[in-house]
């Protein structure tokens, strides 16, 4: 508690940010430890602690180890993390197969009104993936036609709309609709990705 607000000074930069290093990781740990730290300091830290663990360090078990404790703190306080914190927690719960830490978040994310169209949409196609997986091909179709590549097209995101189609034809192939998922291999997800050079 003494601690934090000397780590806050010396590390959060002009808009508030801690940055995503080991600094960030530092201050959140801290902050868990603390009896009744500040929650918007603590989501503050987290989502730069989360974002260095996952998509510098390439660790997803470390950032899900830091971020279940760090939702379950948020959650007694009643706060609301950002939607960065959510969006790379719930992609490093994927990563590692924390299916119901992942079906945690998802659900509580698709329940606010607050997070912008385009993160929206990844994590409503996140959610169509979790029901594939257990065999709701229905549900996951029409969620994917129905909620996210029309926002995808709309917002002109490429490379997320084509990583959706890939997912219909994933569920077309499942059916065993081979010829309509290969005409969506070639002709509306391929050629993206070859324009992008991906």
């Amino acid at each position: 508690s003494a601690s934090l607000p000397h780590l806050e000074t010396a590390w959060r930069d002009s808009e508030g940010d801690f940055p995503p290093d080991p600094r960030a990781v530092e201050a959140t740990t801290t902050a868990l430890r603390a009896p009744a730290p500040d929650p918007a300091l603590l989501a503050t830290a987290a989502e730069g602690a989360v974002i260095f663990l996952f998509q510098i360090a390439q660790s997803a078990p470390a950032a899900v180890a830091l971020a279940e404790p760090v939702f379950a703190r948020l959650k007694v306080f009643g706060h609301k993390p950002s939607a960065p914190l959510l969006g790379h927690s719930i992609n490093a719960a994927e990563r590692v197969g924390a299916t119901a830490f992942q079906e945690h978040l998802l659900e509580a994310a698709l329940d606010r009104d607050d997070i912008d169209p385009h993160l929206m949409a990844q994590l409503k196609g996140l959610q169509a993936d979790r029901m594939m997986r257990i065999g709701d091909l229905d549900g996951a179709l029409v969620m994917l036609k129905n909620e996210v590549t029309p926002v995808f097209e709309a917002l002109g995101a490429k490379s997320d709309l084509a990583v959706t189609k890939g997912h219909i034809a994933d569920i077309l192939a499942m059916r065993g609709d081979l010829d309509g998922a290969l005409a969506i291999r070639q002709a509306e997800q391929l050629p993206v990705f070859e324009a992008l050079g991906d």
